[in-house]
């Protein structure tokens, strides 16, 4: 299928010539602040591009074949023409008036965070507002006695310029399964907790709740 989105990571400086010329699958691209340089036909022939955020609050020249298509079939300025550059609040004019930003035709303004929400077992468990080209740390697992956590659903690891939503679910247990304390497969183990949800740091006699790597839970009674 090919690539069909980008977020350069927040602290790139520079995107290199050629970067992505020819990706033709690609339709959104997010450019952080930090960038300072665009080369030459970096964007080029990227004939799917609809959606360009940049982030750049002092937008330096551009050179013209950023964004340019180099065929024969279409006017070279048609991805100029066809996708839409988003910018910060505020920056509309300034970016109208550099080159060659100013090629786009559809120049609108937008937030700079977005919203990353975690809905648990179909209800919203908790929300952030994030920068777009920002890294994503990713909400530990919730722990509920008894229940296992499926994990998370796919979570990027850039914050795109969009909210995200991922999903988890957490359902009953496993039965209790009767072991010895030294029969415990340890280097799986991430968490131990009594039957009261406080966390232990070795395994106790009695019913021990034991999460693993994988992001199962199990109750294992010790021996």
């Amino acid at each position: 299928m090919g690539l069909k989105s980008v977020v350069i990571s927040n602290g790139l400086t520079q995107i290199g010539s050629q970067a992505f010329k020819g990706c033709t699958n690609l339709e959104k691209v997010v450019i952080p602040n930090t960038v300072t340089s665009i080369g030459q036909k970096a964007f080029a022939d990227c004939m799917s591009l609809y959606s360009v955020t940049s982030l750049i609050n002092m937008p330096f020249n551009l050179d013209e074949t950023a964004f340019k298509y180099t065929g024969t079939n279409y006017d070279p300025n048609i991805i100029y023409m066809a996708a839409t550059l988003y910018v910060p609040h505020g920056r509309s004019a300034m970016y109208g008036n550099v080159a060659s930003w100013k090629l786009f035709a559809n120049i609108m303004e937008t937030d700079m965070k977005f919203k990353l929400t975690y809905v648990l077992n179909g209800e919203v468990y908790k929300t952030y507002d994030i920068q777009a080209t920002e890294v994503i740390t990713p909400e530990p697992d919730p722990f509920k006695e008894g229940f296992d956590f499926s994990g998370w659903s796919a979570i990027p690891y850039l914050m795109p310029a969009e909210d995200v939503t991922v999903y988890g679910t957490l359902k009953p247990g496993d039965s209790i399964q009767d072991v010895d304390a030294e029969n415990l497969d340890a280097d799986s183990i991430v968490a131990r907790y009594s039957m009261s949800g406080l966390p232990i740091a070795a395994p106790q006699k009695g019913v021990n709740i034991i999460r693993y790597s994988d992001g199962t839970t199990r109750k294992v009674m010790v021996r």
